[in-house]
């Protein structure tokens, strides 16, 4: 059975529902996480709606448990994908197929998938089982995949071009306001965010005279960085998602004692 790649996301998902066309069950259930919320109303189909933007070209991975049986004769079943709205995702399952037998079995998959060019708009797919043997899950049940935008995937050297004073400011980085001061270690807490949606998988990149250390965001479009610079200056923070730069303040260290210790003399 020809099957349409796509990609996306890590979590655990369990799959379970009964359609009519089927004499066997599969149902579906999903898990939230921070990555994404889960809609269930009972239709059989699971709703799951990520709460960032996603990286053009970038694999993602969303990992799921499936439930599974069937009332006639044994039969494989592939996983496949199909586009609803925007872009069709390049995607592979791991397994491609299950085997489906009367008694009712658990199954461990990973769906692998990626979009492949910047999108402001929404993008929906479905994941959805189909039996080889003919019994077939219609078109009702399955696993809602939607995201809200796609932004552009950069290359480094045009991303990440050195910083001047003159650069402006980076307008899809947030950058938690803290009080650096050489010779003290303390937290760099960056956020990208892009239409008001964090980033997930951005690179992220600080930068302070030749020491350069690059993270990549998280669900939430967060990466923190420990930072202890030995003198005062200006730390630079960038992204691959926007141009410009935003600037954190590097204090003088704090004075010490120049009084000399007591000598003594036996």
């Amino acid at each position: 059975m020809r099957f349409i790649k796509a990609g996306a996301l890590g979590a655990g998902l369990l799959l379970l529902f009964a359609p009519s066309a089927l004499a066997g069950t599969v149902r579906f259930g999903v898990t939230p996480t921070s990555q994404f919320s889960v809609e269930d109303n009972g239709s059989g189909i699971v709703k799951l709606t990520y709460r960032g933007c996603v990286v053009a070209g970038v694999r993602q991975r969303l990992s799921f448990r499936t439930v599974a049986r069937t009332n006639k004769d044994s039969a494989t079943a592939d996983f496949n994908v199909l586009k609803a709205e925007g872009q069709a995702p390049d995607a592979d399952f791991s397994p491609s197929s299950i085997f489906l037998t009367r008694q009712e079995k658990r199954f461990t998959s990973t769906l692998s998938f990626s979009l492949p060019a910047e999108n402001n708009g929404v993008t929906t797919f479905r994941i959805k089982l189909d039996p080889r043997n003919g019994e077939g899950l219609g078109q009702g049940a399955g696993i809602m995949v939607s995201i809200p935008c796609v932004i552009p995937a950069r290359s480094g050297s045009r991303a990440f071009s050195a910083p001047r004073p003159t650069t402006s400011r980076a307008p899809c980085i947030n950058v938690r306001r803290v009080r650096l001061r050489a010779g003290e270690r303390r937290r760099v807490v960056t956020r990208v965010i892009v239409n008001g949606v964090p980033v997930f998988g951005a690179r992220v990149r600080i930068s302070f005279g030749k020491i350069v250390r690059t993270k990549s965001t998280d669900e939430r479009g967060y990466a923190i960085f420990s930072v202890r610079p030995r003198r005062s200056g200006t730390l630079f923070v960038q992204t691959d998602v926007c141009s410009g730069a935003d600037r954190l303040r590097v204090r003088r260290a704090r004075r010490t004692s120049g009084r000399a210790a007591p000598r003594t003399t036996g």
